[in-house]
């Protein structure tokens, strides 16, 4: 009915998703592992254990005449995917296959067709029922093992570590200062500790809110213009801006009614 031969052929996945699907898949599990180690300093996982499972056409009637009534597959009752063929094989074990093995129907259940061997014609995907086998690779996810770490990734380790203790150091010593230095200013802040979602797990300061920021920047814009002004003489003042302005190219750096002369060029 079918053959399973152990074969050389590694495949490699980073920790966090070989983490996620041990933790929520039951019994097959399917991904995209990559064929050569990647570099992550989370953790590159690898599996050397393949099994390469070959079907007959014993196998093709048996599992047509299973799912004769209708298969579990919510978007195809009649179509048998490899999920099934690998729950029917493995029942007790989560194993893994690569996820382009998953997209199309093994066989049928209602017709005379074989094994689907999934052609191209004309650049057109076609469903092509003749073979007389199905052949496929499978690994167990208890055989994923971990790489140890290396040169690339302990350099990294090394290089986070390192501006973490900056961090740290900048912290304890350096924060209040500055966000006491911006509020004598008149410019309100937010810390936002290490760990958030929109820059991972740097720490940082940023306005309190659009007003805040807007004023920063336009801040920030008069002061670089005011000094090359005054070194021709003039200064100018910062335009009036809604508070909650959208600030872009077409914003104003000065209104030409808002210079004022401060000494006479010779």
């Amino acid at each position: 009915m079918h053959t399973i031969e152990k074969v050389n052929k590694t495949i490699y996945m980073d920790k966090h998703d070989c983490d996620y699907i041990k933790k929520y898949e039951k019994a097959v599990a399917s991904s995209y592992p990559k064929k050569t180690r990647g570099t992550n300093i989370y953790g590159v996982m690898k599996n050397s254990e393949c099994y390469h499972v070959t079907l007959d056409e014993e196998y093709l009637t048996y599992i047509k005449a299973k799912y004769k009534n209708g298969t579990p597959n919510r978007f195809d009752h009649q179509a048998i995917y490899i999920r099934q063929i690998i729950e029917d094989l493995f029942p007790n074990d989560l194993m893994f296959i690569h996820s382009k093995a998953t997209y199309h129907p093994v066989t049928t259940i209602s017709s005379n067709t074989k094994y689907n061997i999934y052609d191209r014609d004309e650049n057109v995907l076609k469903d092509t029922y003749t073979s007389t086998t199905f052949e496929f690779d499978i690994w167990y996810m208890k055989d994923w093992v971990e790489c140890p770490k290396n040169k690339a990734e302990l350099a990294k380790i090394k290089e986070i570590e390192d501006r973490k203790a900056v961090e740290k150091l900048n912290i304890a010593c350096l924060k209040d200062t500055i966000v006491a230095a911006l509020e004598q200013a008149g410019i309100k802040t937010a810390f936002v500790p290490a760990g958030n979602s929109r820059y991972g797990d740097r720490a940082y300061i940023k306005a309190d809110n659009k007003t805040e920021w807007n004023k920063i920047v336009l801040l920030g814009i008069n002061s670089y213009l005011n000094n090359i002004a005054k070194e021709h003489g003039f200064k100018v003042a910062m335009p009036n801006i809604k508070k909650n302005a959208k600030l872009n190219e077409y914003t104003p750096f000065f209104f030409l009614d808002n210079i004022e002369i401060v000494n006479e060029r010779e």
